[in-house]
């Protein structure tokens, strides 16, 4: 069964597979997120949709020094540090309920800000 999914996130693979595991329960971005509810977990390197997550709130503004604390939240590690270079205010969107697909499933996708992006086809 294809799931009828309109609203997804886009995330690097690795960070991802993460995500639909339940073992990265932030996403960091710059901007707190401007939706909620479940949306599909995209994996943008590979263009496959992993799973759904619930994207119930947000915590921050945090600096980087702040979330690197967190590590076992976000796993950000090397890569936040880049992402978060300059000082400027990074948000934990906060990701619940996570449910991976027994197999990826090829998405078409139309991607906006921050990563989320509107589901235009899924298909096996």
């Amino acid at each position: 069964m294809i799931p009828e999914l309109r609203t997804g996130l886009v995330v690097k693979g690795k960070f991802a597979s993460l995500i639909v595991d339940g073992k990265k329960t932030w996403e960091i971005r710059k901007i707190p997120p401007y939706v909620s509810g479940v949306v599909g977990v995209i994996d943008g390197d590979r263009d496959v949709l992993l799973g759904t997550v619930e994207i119930t709130g947000f915590l921050g503004p945090f600096t980087l020094k702040e979330l690197m604390k967190h590590q076992e939240k976000h796993h950000g590690g090397g890569f936040l540090k880049q992402y978060g270079r300059g000082n400027i205010p990074l948000y934990a969107w906060i990701l619940r309920n996570p449910v991976k697909f027994s197999k990826p499933l090829r998405v078409k996708y139309r991607e906006g800000r921050a990563g989320i992006a509107e589901i235009l086809d899924v298909w096996i």
